[in-house]
């Protein structure tokens, strides 16, 4: 999320250099998380999550091509929304 912040700041101030770096991190990150799932456990979650991976990497390829600050702005919301389902999960023991 720290490096689409970042992108989104570099399209608002003209940086457009900055910005396709910083989307192709965050979408090797996204698809570091992709590769994380275990499809064969994870049953329909994990076949979901890796979806939604997918379409994120997408949309995030297309907000570097189009420099729209919109398209990060949903991939950003996405993740926020998966960070708040995994910070609402209590650890094993508690």
């Amino acid at each position: 999320m720290a490096r689409l912040f970042k992108a989104r700041g570099a399209m608002e101030h003209g940086q457009i250099e900055l910005k396709g770096p910083l989307i192709s991190s965050a979408i090797s990150i996204i698809g570091g998380l992709r590769e994380a799932l275990d499809l064969s456990q994870g049953g329909e979650v994990a076949e979901n999550l890796a979806s939604l991976y997918d379409y994120m990497s997408m949309r995030l390829v297309q907000a570097n091509v189009h420099s729209s600050i919109e398209t990060i702005d949903e991939v950003l919301g996405l993740l926020r929304n998966i960070k708040t389902a995994w910070d609402a999960i209590e650890p094993d023991g508690e």
